[in-house]
């Protein structure tokens, strides 16, 4: 993927946008797939995640890594079958079967009713098509998956046009950012490993730093997110509205 171009003025903004993507890729990879040992190995010589670009914002982003370098420096970053198996587990209770009632899909956090592949996995859909991109195999990973969701911010960051970090920062505030916070928090609670609590926690604040640094970056303001539940009544008031102008007696006739 290239690089950003750095802007007049603005020295280095296309290694520094760089480095972010790599750190969300990372991130993506830890999200996509059921950790080898190769990697857990390899992160623990990084010493991740202290070793990310992004560096955190407040106390909350200390605590998750601290948590996470914490998983990796014990028992569940070692070359264990035990302790192998059960982050094996965590990774398919959270991301494949649906065990712990928490999905990675943004359907399920901002429909209404709470189902896969409605309005919000287009609305996603039709940002990947005016970069002409497709989610890969949407079956299998949904294009409002996180991990789509992640590939696609870092092809923003990386974007030969100028306005590709403006619309990474605009991406994330309609759609990841509205709920990474409530996936990390419920994940956090409900896994079994201190990997995965710390991955999801990691991943929510990660995004909340690179947000806070695009508001220098590519100029793009803060705004204050609407509340999820605020949300789904919207939504649910739009979808009641727009189905009653098809029942009959609903609207005036001739």
């Amino acid at each position: 993927m290239d690089s950003l171009a750095p802007r007049a003025g603005v020295p280095g903004i296309a290694a520094l946008l760089a480095s972010y993507a790599e750190d969300l890729r990372l991130l993506a990879l830890l999200h996509a797939k059921e950790i080898p040992v190769g990697l857990l190995d390899a992160l623990r010589e990084a010493k991740f995640p202290h070793c990310l670009a992004l560096p955190p914002l407040d106390a909350a982003g200390r605590d998750a890594r601290a948590l996470l370098f914490s998983a990796l420096s014990g028992p569940e970053g070692a070359r264990d079958q035990q302790a192998l198996d059960a982050l094996h587990a965590d990774f398919a209770a959270i991301y494949l079967n649906n065990s712990y009632s928490v999905s990675p899909a943004e359907c399920v956090w901002l429909d209404p009713e709470g189902l896969v592949m409605q309005e919000p996995m287009f609305e996603v859909r039709r940002w990947y098509e005016h970069y002409n991109l497709a989610a890969r195999d949407w079956r299998t990973l949904s294009d409002d998956h996180l991990v789509p969701q992640l590939e696609f911010i870092v092809h923003l960051l990386t974007h030969p046009a100028e306005h590709g970090p403006k619309d990474a920062a605009a991406f994330m505030d309609h759609h990841v950012l509205r709920w990474i916070e409530p996936f990390a928090a419920r994940v956090a609670q409900r896994c079994h490993t201190q990997f995965y609590a710390g991955l999801a926690l990691v991943t929510a604040t990660a995004l909340k730093a690179l947000r806070r640094h695009l508001v220098t970056l590519a100029g793009m303001p803060e705004i204050e997110l609407e509340p999820i539940e605020e949300e789904r009544q919207r939504r649910r008031a739009k979808a009641q509205a727009e189905a009653s102008r098809f029942v009959p007696g609903a609207a005036p006739s001739w």
